[in-house]
């Protein structure tokens, strides 16, 4: 959680890492969203929290809540995304936003 003060543009923790990260167990998406919410007022700009065959849920830099996503739609991602991790890492971050938006708003 160290990182956290530099302001990463995603973190992308399992709904079971992101509980052990406050000690707690998360049993509902609402539990889920409010603990990626304490990420971002950590200092996360946007929270990918996978929730293996439920799928994931993001919060966005707007503190949206975006549609829950299925496993299907990850896997379009990363099979279709037409970047790679290690390319948004390099990004600006104008770029990375962008990117994102037009893949999930696809």
């Amino acid at each position: 959680m160290n990182v956290l003060k530099y302001k990463p543009f995603l973190i992308k923790p399992n709904n079971f890492e992101l509980g052990e990260m406050f000690g707690v167990e998360l049993k509902s998406t609402d539990e889920i969203i409010e603990y990626a919410r304490k990420l971002k007022e950590m200092g996360a700009v946007n929270v990918l929290v996978s929730m293996a065959s439920d799928g994931a849920v993001l919060l966005d830099e707007n503190d949206k809540t975006g549609e829950r996503l299925t496993v299907e739609d990850i896997s379009y991602f990363l099979s279709n995304c037409d970047i790679s991790l290690e390319e948004l890492k390099i990004m600006g971050k104008d770029e990375r936003r962008e990117q994102m938006y037009k893949f999930f708003e696809q």
